[in-house]
């Protein structure tokens, strides 16, 4: 019996120190299934001769991605926990009914939990409606399409236990505001419910190619401008797709989800340097094409791109952020759309776009607000003076408007601004709804004498004391 103990105890002791010998004899090539780059084991001192203090910490980080067996232990307890339990190993993923797997992201939207306030979503609502006065005032039509959410569109597949309350969360509010302020929109979720085949991908986040089709139609539907419909068009079924979500949970050994390859010739050719699909800038021609297009877009476009650029004559796909907006200065572009998935949606009430500032004619009387009411920054970006900052809650209604006047010897120049809250240059933890946001050119910048900010809320005015460019500019 005590020989029995003692080889299990031998046994035990070689399974504890197996995967740290390993480390060493089959060290890991660099990056773990999530596509990033593992740590490397931490030095004693720093640049500057002193002791590493976080020596310890980021030895145990090193020592948790680098120990032997890691990949073998991570498939092992996602299928354990996935195939016994019904619970997923990864936070980030949800295990729905049927094998679903959905994004954890994703919980808050389709549990109504909204993210943003009410103002927020008005605020987004008055900045897409800029945009596209923006955009038509340089010839080029305007759209903006939300993706929704996996589970926005399969609710069955959700787990039983996530149960959505009764209110508005950040897609109803901010298809509200899209509506109020007559945006040209894209109904991607209307056309997704309307269709009885299924369409997103069971171990993925995102559409197959049948989804982004319908994508695609659908936001040229709404544009109205002449584009192809590829009716009659024919996809192969493939199991070979490999599932960002099951690829986290099950690390390489994921089963490949099924994808519909179109079965076409799209006739474009990449132009860009940069070819892969995920690149920030991707550009494309196509001689059988049509138009020009610029696209904001957002990962579900990486199967909606193929559409696209056998559409149009010119392509250019932008992961930029904030947008760019610059771009359609001039003319040149025909169709401007932008593309963002329902998780994102936040994204729009934190950086406003970068374009020139449009004129605007303020004459109403306006109340002076107090000291310190109205905080103003400033910054160089895109070749345009930056202004931004936050106004005190108390002036702001749901829908408030804010424009910059800047004082020069020559008179007061007014500017709309976007109601943004710069959350980053802020240096905020949040999406705030108190603010606003303008690019100036650096002409009128540099001949400024004062800036003010004037709000115009609830069919009142409101003005804030003058400052100096020099107070809040960059050293």
């Amino acid at each position: 019996m005590k020989k029995i103990t003692v080889v299990y105890l031998i046994i035990f002791i070689l399974m504890l120190i197996l995967p740290a010998a390993l480390m060493f004899l089959l060290p890991e090539d660099g990056e773990n299934t999530e596509n990033r780059e593992l740590s490397e084991f931490p030095s004693f001192f720093k640049e500057d001769g002193g002791f590493n203090e976080d020596f310890t910490q980021q030895l145990d980080t090193y020592i948790s991605e680098h120990i032997g067996l890691r990949g073998l232990l991570v498939e092992a307890n996602g299928a354990l926990r996935s195939k016994l339990f019904g619970s997923s190993s990864e936070d980030d993923v949800i295990l729905g009914r049927g094998g679903w797997l959905f994004y954890a992201q994703t919980a808050a939207d389709y549990l109504n939990t909204a993210t943003i306030t009410e103002r927020n979503a008005a605020n987004i609502g008055r900045t897409l409606l800029m945009m596209e006065q923006y955009a038509n005032e340089n010839g080029t039509l305007f759209a903006v399409a939300v993706v929704p959410n996996k589970n926005t569109v399969y609710t069955e597949n959700m787990p039983y236990n996530y149960i959505p309350l009764s209110g508005k969360g950040n897609y109803e509010l901010v298809a509200d505001a899209i509506s109020r302020y007559g945006v040209t929109a894209a109904d991607v979720l209307g056309a997704l419910k309307a269709e009885d085949e299924v369409l997103y991908q069971r171990l993925d986040s995102h559409w197959d190619y049948r989804g982004a089709l319908l994508g695609y139609r659908t936001i040229m539907d709404a544009v109205g401008f002449e584009h192809k419909s590829y009716e009659g068009m024919t996809f192969e079924a493939r199991a070979d797709w490999p599932g960002d979500l099951a690829k986290m949970v099950y690390s390489n050994a994921a089963e490949p989800d099924v994808q519909y390859y179109p079965e076409y010739d799209f006739g474009y050719r990449i132009t860009s340097h940069e070819k892969n699909v995920e690149a920030l800038s991707l550009t494309m021609k196509n001689g059988s094409g049509h138009g020009k297009l610029l696209m904001f877009r957002d990962s579900f476009c990486n199967t909606m791109q193929e559409f696209f650029a056998g559409s149009f004559a010119e392509a250019e796909f932008s992961r930029a952020y904030p947008f760019p907006l610059e771009k359609l200065e001039g003319g040149g572009y025909d169709v401007c759309v932008l593309e963002i998935v329902e998780r994102n949606l936040i994204n729009l009430a934190r950086r406003a776009p970068i374009m020139r500032a449009p004129e605007a004619e303020v004459s109403a009387d306006a109340a002076a607000m107090g000291d310190g009411d109205a905080v103003f920054g400033y910054e160089k970006r895109g070749g345009m003076a930056h202004v931004y900052g936050t106004v005190d809650e108390k002036y702001l209604d749901v829908g408030y408007r804010a424009y910059l006047l800047v004082d020069t010897a020559d008179g007061t120049y007014a500017y709309e601004a976007f109601p943004i809250f710069e959350e980053e240059l802020l240096g905020a933890d949040g999406p705030g709804d108190n603010g606003f946001s303008a690019y100036l050119d650096t002409e009128l910048w540099d001949k400024a004498e004062g800036v003010r900010v004037l709000i115009e809320s609830n069919e009142k005015y409101y003005i804030s004391g003058a400052v100096q460019p020099s107070d809040i500019m960059e050293e």
